[in-house]
């Protein structure tokens, strides 16, 4: 096929699945991905308050409408097109549900959320019913699905039933993972609670609530918890000003730092190629200079981090290639966790050389994730799961399955982290058996009196 037929066959509409392919329809909702859905305006206008009041405002004649904006609405044979932000599949489940016809089939929880999203989206309140009790059908067989599902779209009602749907043998597996997005680990965490209690919680209990302290009675750990900081610790790792810098380093949030590119060019391969990327870049917007006339401007470097993480990694650099520029490892154990966190993605992304005999910044990044470990196990590792940090969540798994994960307290960073990150906990129990096969889907069978205040973690 030659390449002017491909680009004709890739131009053609596509086509939607019967009934909403009918010629004798005066409406066509066109979805994200382009398929033509032919609607009769009174169906779904009857289905949906928002389709209503659009409706309620016809279009103007196909005459009075420019050439440049025909063919965006209006089809080759007059109808008028609506486009929405909804892809095909979503839209022609949602469109059945409206029709006098067979109501889709849904193969999982997942499935349903799109369609229930636009549903409310659109105002359509039987359908919300009915996909409301689509979703509920797998309570059964798919509860934590369900219930991700529902917890992540704010359904209250929904969300109960399906922990409620969980108080009993049920197995934990990562196939769950796509229901989970959109609900947080704090939000992951209350469902433990709620597990462990067999359900039993007070009127004021909320998969939502900030601070769950209010229903379940757990202790609150504060945000940073490092105990008892050495000597010599409190002053914060930060570029030192230093002279005859050559080269300008500009964070995310507009702080220009100074460096000498030397060190950079030792510290970080990708910093190395960008430096002589720019340079090169400058050289020949100045083909003129030839080392004698005044050299071009330096360069200037931007970067992604802002300047509370641009500042410290870049005195990691020094650390790394001077013995005059070492870091008091003391400093490094007052470290916030993101803080260490955000170094540690830093330097996985420029490549810094982690050893530079006898020199380097894992020792740095070792020392300030040891002490955050031991302060706060549950949230050291929930920040390098979802940070994507394998090295030291291998390095910490031990450590945290000391305990069991509904055991650790809450803390309040837990409703900004995905719950993919405490579900990988959860996993990892489930996997090793290290607390006996089978535990997370017999919570309730333990004694509730061996949770009398476990939850504190170390501080």
């Amino acid at each position: 096929m030659s390449t002017s037929l491909k680009d004709e066959a890739s131009e053609k509409p596509k086509l939607p699945r019967p009934p909403f392919d009918n010629p004798a329809t005066n409406t066509i909702l066109r979805s994200s991905d382009g398929v033509l859905f032919r609607v009769h305006s009174v169906i779904v206008a009857e289905a949906s308050e928002v389709f209503a009041g659009m409706f309620a405002f016809p279009q103007p004649p196909r005459d009075d409408i420019s050439p440049a904006d025909s063919d965006d609405d209006y089809a080759s044979d007059g109808t008028p097109i609506v486009q929405l932000e909804e892809d095909s599949e979503t839209l022609d489940r949602l469109l059945r549900l409206c029709y006098p016809i067979a109501d889709p089939v849904f193969e999982d929880p997942v499935a349903v959320r799109p369609v229930l999203a636009a549903a409310l989206k659109y105002d359509m309140d039987e359908a919300v019913a009915l996909l409301k009790k689509a979703l509920l059908s797998f309570v059964p067989t798919r509860p934590l699905e369900a219930w991700g599902v529902a917890c992540a779209m704010g359904l209250e009602e929904e969300t109960m039933v399906a922990a409620r749907g969980l108080c009993g043998p049920v197995t934990y597996t990562r196939s769950a993972l796509p229901a989970l997005r959109g609900v947080s680990a704090g939000q992951y965490w209350r469902l433990l609670k709620f597990i462990r209690r067999d359900g039993i919680v007070d009127g004021a209990f909320s998969f939502w609530d900030a601070d769950p302290r209010v229903a379940l009675g757990d202790p609150v750990l504060p945000e940073e918890s490092i105990p008892n900081p050495p000597k010599g610790a409190s002053e914060a790792i930060t570029l030192k000003e230093r002279p005859d810098t050559n080269i300008t380093c500009r964070s995310s949030d507009g702080v220009e730092f100074h460096a000498h590119k030397e060190v950079l060019h030792g510290a970080s391969s990708v910093l190395s190629r960008r430096i002589i990327e720019a340079e090169h870049s400058i050289l020949s917007r100045n083909p003129e200079w030839d080392g004698r006339h005044p050299p071009p401007p330096p360069v200037t470097l931007e970067f992604d981090e802002p300047a509370s993480t641009l500042s410290p990694l870049l005195e990691l650099c020094y650390h790394a290639c001077l013995p005059s520029a070492q870091i008091d490892l003391r400093r490094a154990r007052s470290l916030p966790l993101r803080t260490v966190c955000a170094l540690a993605k830093a330097a996985k992304k420029y490549k810094m050389k982690s050893r530079i005999d006898p020199y380097g910044i894992s020792d740095v990044l070792d020392t300030a994730f040891d002490a955050a470990a031991l302060a706060s196990p549950l949230k050291t590792y929930l920040y390098m799961v979802d940070a994507g940090l394998q090295r030291y969540v291998d390095r910490i798994e031990r450590t945290v399955f000391a305990r069991y994960p509904y055991q650790y307290g809450w803390f309040p960073e837990m409703d900004a982290i995905p719950a993919a990150a405490f579900h990988e906990l959860v996993m990892q129990h489930h996997a090793h058996g290290i607390f006996g096969h089978g535990f997370f889907a017999r919570f309730v069978n333990e004694d509730l009196d061996a949770d009398s205040d476990p939850d504190e973690e170390s501080t």
